[in-house]
């Protein structure tokens, strides 16, 4: 079976529209030391803290669909993809630092802008960590793909998975540096190469051919994330996060089929997720956090609001650079 069959390209966007979705309500609702003037139930903490297998959910999706590019055309060109990672992360950096020299009076150092720049530092904004572990599992993927016809390869990939999974558990994040990029590759190395092997394997194309029915998949799939987030929540196993996201990218395709043309609103979020997760983090902690969002006493309005200004900004960034680009063709010609 074709891996597309379940988690096509247009299922692939739309899941990332969820998961920036979550993420957003991750930063907004699950922090509620970080944003105090915004009053917070117990439920939406919780709800915010759920929201943090969104970055598993966008690893995972990574994997899959770098596996199925590689399957179509035998290579990966790696060095390419890592380009246009920094290139539409450098879109938003561009924009949005400067902003704090200019007018916030951040300090500015040439050895930190250039880490920063080129995300071995994230002190301009913490939640960009994300683009420093995603390149480097990027860079791993062709040595891991060597040995992607040998029988041992899914054993070399659990075991690798279980083996830094653990190493996580000893790696100081708090001490930043070398030791937050040790952590988190090791942290998410299981999510990305999990999708790897989904798509390698066709699981999901399996699991479906033996439950036939879409709904009764359904149901599985809820109890099973159910039951994995309850061990999650009761004895802090973060690792049932890894048996969840597979599930939660299924029980989304499924949502997505039966809600018919509705599911373009997440295609859409989906093809500015990456925008959206860079550029939310700004204004929730960093820049005009009062005048922008803190507007109302309803945590859904900020949240609602938080979404709308990133997928705004996202908007307007991508028409500046479009006409760059066009007025830089023109140049050229």
């Amino acid at each position: 079976m074709k891996c597309e069959t379940v988690l096509t390209k247009d299922y692939s966007n739309m899941v990332k529209g969820m998961a920036v979705l979550m993420m957003i309500m991750h930063h907004i609702w699950g922090f509620p030391e970080k944003i105090p003037a915004l009053p917070l139930s117990n439920f939406e903490v919780q709800l915010g803290a759920a929201g943090k297998i969104c970055v598993s959910i966008f690893m995972f999706i990574s994997g899959y669909g770098l596996y199925y590019s590689f399957e179509k055309k035998d290579t990966i060109r790696v060095w390419h993809r890592v380009w246009k990672v920094y290139k539409r992360f450098w879109q938003v950096f561009l924009i949005f630092v400067p902003i704090g020299f200019l007018y916030l009076s951040k300090p500015f150092a040439v050895q930190e802008f250039l880490a920063n720049l080129f995300c071995l530092k994230f002190s301009y904004n913490q939640e960009w960590w994300f683009l420093g572990t995603y390149i480097e599992l990027l860079l791993v993927l062709p040595v891991m793909l060597m040995a992607n016809q040998k029988k041992y390869f899914p054993y070399l990939i659990v075991g690798l998975s279980v083996l830094l999974r653990g190493l996580s558990g000893i790696v100081n994040l708090n001490s930043g540096g070398a030791s937050s990029h040790i952590y988190y590759f090791c942290y998410y190395f299981p999510s990305f190469f999990l999708g790897l092997l989904f798509c390698k394997y066709s699981l999901y194309e399996r699991f479906r051919a033996v439950v036939a029915k879409e709904s009764l998949c359904l149901v599985i799939c809820l109890v099973l994330t159910g039951m994995a987030f309850v061990v999650r929540s009761k004895f802090g196993i973060t690792e049932t996060t890894i048996v969840m996201t597979p599930l939660c990218i299924y029980l989304f395709v499924v949502i997505f089929r039966k809600i018919g043309r509705a599911n373009q609103v997440f295609l859409f979020f989906g093809k500015h997720s990456m925008n959206m997760w860079l550029i939310h983090s700004f204004f929730c902690y960093y820049y005009f956090q009062k005048e922008m969002l803190m507007v109302s006493n309803n945590a859904i309005v900020d949240y609602v609001l938080l979404v709308a200004v990133s997928l705004i900004v996202s908007i307007v960034i991508d028409k500046i650079w479009n006409y760059v680009d066009k007025f830089y063709t023109t140049l050229k010609s």
